[in-house]
């Protein structure tokens, strides 16, 4: 059973789980920039987020097929190779990693009221 002051601490963990998504995906986002001019196959490795961020990672698929012609005409093999799948990524990803913290929290703080209370 998880003490009031417990439960405050885990109140952190939605952003604990944002900000660590977040700093994968620059991560990812740097080392594709960094390879690009190499050879433009890196930007394959943009799949591993979509297994990463399943099932919202999924959703890059038409996200990519209908703004990446905008972005490649702006930015070029950048805006297509890494500012939209970073873009997006963060996005969705965080966005689910930010709710399934707060799933947690929720589900916590359900396990932390004695039997019979009411919310």
């Amino acid at each position: 059973m998880m003490t009031g002051e417990h439960l405050r601490t885990a109140r952190i963990l939605p952003w604990i789980l944002l900000i660590l998504h977040t700093l994968a995906v620059i991560a990812m986002a740097v080392f594709v920039h960094s390879r690009l001019a190499l050879s433009d196959e890196v930007i394959m490795a943009w799949s591993l987020f979509m297994l990463v961020d399943f099932p919202l990672g999924w959703l890059m698929i038409p996200l990519e097929s209908w703004i990446a012609p905008v972005a490649y005409r702006y930015f070029g093999v950048f805006g297509d190779g890494v500012l939209l799948p970073a873009v997006g990524f963060l996005v969705l990803g965080g966005a689910q990693y930010f709710f399934v913290g707060r799933l947690a929290v929720w589900y916590l703080s359900l396990r932390s009221r004695k039997p019979g209370t009411v919310p």
